[in-house]
């Protein structure tokens, strides 16, 4: 974790900067996403970004799209619009 900074050993290229549209939240407004190689153009185009959490805030047919592209994730029956699965994830040698 590192606050109040980058750590440049962790990504690559120049990390890009969004002007923030709400009052409250980091909100942002968006055309498209991308999931690894996928891409897909959502109902919406405002997200707000939280990276302490996973979950995925929208409308239901955006939220599909979205866990559509994500391995191993399926709707949870009897709970629509809410997914769970076996996540792929990087590989991570130190924390």
């Amino acid at each position: 974790l590192t606050l109040g900074g980058v750590n440049t050993a962790l990504y690559t290229g120049e990390p890009t900067y969004v002007p923030t549209s709400g009052d409250k939240y980091w909100q942002i407004e968006f055309q498209n996403m991308t999931f690894f190689d996928k891409q897909f153009a959502p109902n919406t185009t405002a997200a707000i970004v939280d990276s302490g959490t996973s979950l995925v805030l929208s409308d239901p047919d955006t939220v599909r799209a979205f866990y559509d592209k994500v391995y191993g994730s399926k709707e949870i029956e009897g709970r629509p619009g809410m997914y769970s699965g076996a996540f792929r994830c990087v590989s991570v040698e130190t924390i």
